[in-house]
């Protein structure tokens, strides 16, 4: 097990060497690790002002930025093909958006993940 350094994400498989999380380095030089955290704070900071937009469709409070999630679909390929097996795999990242009112939590699609999927519609 081992901690990313940009986004303090546990990683469970000593065998990674890339945070599936936010696709940083294990080993992540000084430099590196510099530019890659003020990055993911530009990203939070960008989508905290998009939350503020957002209200809570329980209670009316505005939302906060929680994270973003990966999901993908099917099964799991890492033991037959390890790594890459899981380029077989469908993928799609969800913003995570909670109410720290009532708890509630809401999944919105990134804006490229909606654009690839309108375009399908389009066509």
């Amino acid at each position: 097990m081992w901690i990313c350094k940009v986004c303090r994400f546990e990683i469970e498989d000593d065998s990674w060497k890339v945070c599936w999380n936010c696709g940083n380095e294990k080993d992540i030089s000084d430099e590196k690790l510099k530019t890659a955290r003020e990055e993911l704070r530009n990203y939070q900071n960008q989508k905290q002002q998009i939350a503020e937009t957002l209200q809570c469709v329980r209670c009316g409070s505005r939302l906060r930025f929680l994270g973003t999630k990966k999901f993908h679909e099917g099964a799991s390929w890492g033991f037959w093909l390890g790594n890459l097996g899981e380029l077989l795999v469908n993928r799609v990242a969800l913003d995570q958006f909670f109410c720290p009112r009532c708890g509630k939590v809401e999944f919105f699609l990134e804006q490229n993940t909606l654009d690839q999927i309108n375009s399908k519609f389009d066509s």
